[in-house]
């Protein structure tokens, strides 16, 4: 429940004993939770969701994007599954035109011609919703294929609620979905974007989308990364100039990675690896946990300084490095910018006034190199997460990149497929430049933290691309420095310093951002409210006791559920 007092919002935390859940959409949430009540795990409740959401909030995620899922396991073992898209095996990398007005900052590309690596057929890579979530099952589930996607199918025959969300979404992006007709079919009843009733619930259907949830809760992977499936997502995205193949989709593989393991006050996350947020996860909070943040206060001035510049080298470092693989064939040092010693050199560039545009750090491995290029960022994700009674936890986050995505959704299918090529620097030689079959970038944050026992204390999450990193370690930092629960974590007063400027929360007040502006910071007040969003739009979960508390960010429609 949400409620208000002189503009002043609050949401009341979940509590449970036994499990609990969060989700972008009530729906997905409820059915993760009755997952666990029937005696599943957080696995089976994980995977569920993450079909579930396919159907639920498409604008956001589908069978036809891609993400990264954390398993922390009771026995104190931990996983990530890497299963965002690549790039076809047909991809070079100055498969785009770029015009004369093409222009690159930490904002993304713009100047492809036609939009090609945004929108379209061409903008499409390989998907691995289906292939990851699926190998999850296969290794630490306890139910069937059949019964994990059971809800997903029943919520796609009966329809998804339409809320003013949806209004917004396909309204934004009405031109994109008018281009391909089963897109506008399906997303634009009538034409125009849907609207939720005053009274009553309208609901949108997807019976080609149940019927294919049904082929794969029958065969498995293999539905749709062969056959007639695979067939028309190849035959569709060729005939728009895609360079994929059907062997594209019967070799996708999800990655099994080790987790990137990193201290944090008397704690241990459990971050994503690699060409992912998790890095920068890392180098943010041990800048911060470098000072005495209890001393500085929650939204000081001093820790909202610090913030802020702690951001800023963190997001420099990790456009000049962050990447799967380099032209050149160097090593990403992404481990030594996750590391405590790179974080205590870089700190020392933090003076006590703002320090306007960091150049990038020198990590050893490029003692000589210069700054790289940024990618793309779109805020058009999903997170969800499950917390069993035995102490299995499940972070996830998966997208479809934009808003709906390529726009493309393949005929008879119901599959809307993603536009993650757009990640890309579509510069040949730049460290994020495309490649045959390599992953690009992604802002993905999710985080596990752990005790010195191995086992679960927190987890958070969020949907909100670029913005997702500076949001996360917000979140961690609220609850593990500043021992909040779940739900004030989710909602407090957050900053995004990653435009030319700071955005800042007006509820850290008049006081605080006068000082901050005393000290040289560009900032931009604004009020939180439901669109756009300030921040990204975090949900967690944390162990208070012998309790599992839940919370997710004050102005979306999803919950946390426990019992």
């Amino acid at each position: 429940m949400i409620s208000s007092t002189q503009n002043l919002y609050s949401r009341s935390e979940a509590t449970g004993k036994n499990g609990m859940v969060t989700a972008m959409t009530p729906e997905v949430a409820f059915i993760g939770r009755d997952v666990l009540q029937k005696g599943g795990n957080a696995i089976d409740a994980a995977v569920a969701m993450a079909f579930a959401i396919d159907v639920a909030e498409p604008c956001m995620s589908g069978i036809g994007g891609g993400g990264f899922m954390t398993v922390q396991l009771a026995s104190g073992e931990a996983h990530v599954i890497d299963f965002f898209p690549h790039a076809p095996s047909g991809a070079t990398p100055d498969m785009y035109e770029l015009t004369t007005g093409f222009k690159a900052d930490k904002l993304g590309f713009t100047g492809v011609k036609n939009n090609a690596n945004a929108a379209g057929a061409r903008s499409v890579g390989v998907p691995g919703n289906v292939a990851g979530p699926l190998l999850a099952l296969a290794k630490w589930g306890t139910r069937s294929v059949g019964d994990t996607l059971a809800p997903a199918i029943q919520l796609a025959h009966d329809g998804v609620p339409v809320t003013f969300y949806d209004t917004i979404h396909a309204a934004s992006v009405f031109k994109l979905l008018s281009s391909y007709p089963d897109s506008a079919r399906i997303y634009l009843p009538d034409g125009q974007p849907p609207v939720p009733p005053l009274e009553g619930v309208t609901r949108i259907k997807y019976p080609e989308l149940a019927k294919t949830l049904e082929r794969i809760a029958t065969d498995g992977v293999k539905a749709f990364y062969e056959g007639e499936i695979a067939a028309k997502i190849v035959d569709e995205l060729q005939a728009g100039g895609h360079a994929i193949t059907e062997a594209d989709l019967a070799n996708y593989r999800p990655i099994l990675r080790q987790p990137h393991l990193s201290p944090l006050l008397g704690h241990e996350m459990v971050l994503l690896p690699g060409p992912t947020g998790g890095p920068s996860i890392a180098e943010i909070t041990h800048l911060m946990a470098l000072a005495d943040l209890r001393a500085m206060g929650h939204n000081s001035t001093d820790y909202l300084h610090r913030l802020i510049e702690a951001c800023k080298l963190t997001l420099t470092d990790r456009l000049a490095y962050l990447c799967e693989s380099r032209p050149d064939g160097a090593d990403i040092p992404w481990r030594e910018l996750a590391s405590l010693e790179y974080a205590a050199q870089r700190a020392q560039a933090i003076g006590t006034r703002a320090g306007g545009q960091y150049a990038a750090g020198q990590p050893a491995a490029f003692a000589h190199a210069g700054q790289g290029n940024p990618h793309a960022d779109h805020s058009c994700t999903t997170f969800l997460s499950a917390w069993d009674k035995h102490g299995n936890v499940v972070a996830l986050t998966q997208t479809l990149n934009g808003l709906y995505g390529s726009g493309v959704t393949v005929p008879g299918t119901g599959v809307l497929m993603n536009n993650a090529m757009v990640l890309f620097d579509p510069r040949p030689g730049q460290p994020n430049s495309i490649a045959p079959g390599k992953r690009p970038l992604s802002s993905m944050s999710h985080t596990i933290v752990r005790n010195a026992a191995r086992q679960p204390v927190a987890l958070a999450g969020a949907p909100g691309g670029r913005k997702i990193v500076d949001t996360i370690a917000q979140v961690i930092l609220n609850m593990i420095a500043f021992d909040m629960g779940p739900q004030a974590a989710c909602q407090a007063a957050f900053i995004d310093p990653s435009t030319d400027g700071t955005v800042i929360d007006l509820r850290v007040g008049e006081a605080v951002i006068a000082d901050l502006q005393a000290r040289g910071h560009k900032l931009y007040p604004q009020e939180a409210k439901h669109w756009p969003h300030l921040a990204a739009r975090p949900g967690a979960i944390k162990r208070i006791g012998d309790t599992l508390h839940g919370g997710i960010e004050l102005f979306t429609v999803g919950v946390a559920a426990g019992f």
